[in-house]
């Protein structure tokens, strides 16, 4: 009786472990779809933004901002796919354990370096984006405010990280 449900249970335990790994799988596309989606749209962007520059050719200190605002947004887009590229390659990589050949510092060996690596590229996106309000800044105290709430982000991210390691 006791074999039998022991049985069952191991059968339960194995099948479960399948169509988590389906979803996964699912997960996994998903974010390198994503991934090329967004850099697919930047690259795109960064061609019409170029052509629409030197068409419009507004060679003046509001045409040079608005170049340069239109860049830096673009920047996020190739950030938000790279954090998706890594989202997606790191948990192949962790629960499908195949050699994909990838970079050292893509080569992740825990959850917890895939954490830490997409954390790092997080912090990147939010100086960026910060940045994108610094070029369009009119000169109000808004910018204080939202410097203010990255850097307590910021802050609360780096005690996380020093609470969290060993």
């Amino acid at each position: 009786m006791v074999g039998e449900r022991g049985d069952i249970l191991i059968a339960f335990y194995k099948s479960s472990i399948m169509v988590g790994k389906f979803f996964l799988g699912a997960g996994i596309i998903g974010s390198i779809i994503a991934s090329i989606s967004a850099m697919i749209f930047g690259l795109i962007t960064v061609v019409y933004s170029s052509y629409d520059a030197f068409l419009a050719a507004q060679f003046t200190e509001e045409g040079a901002k608005e170049f340069i605002i239109a860049f830096i947004e673009v920047i996020d887009l190739f950030l938000f796919g790279t954090v998706m590229l890594i989202i997606g390659v790191g948990l192949f990589t962790l629960f499908f354990g195949t050699d994909l050949n990838v970079p050292k510092w893509l080569d992740l060996s825990s959850l917890e370096s895939l954490k830490s690596l997409i954390l790092e590229v997080v912090v990147v996106l939010i100086a960026v984006i910060f940045l994108g309000y610094t070029a369009v800044w009119d000169g109000s105290w808004t910018i204080l405010a939202m410097g203010g709430a990255i850097a307590l982000v910021f802050a609360g991210l780096g005690l996380l990280i020093k609470l969290t390691r060993p």
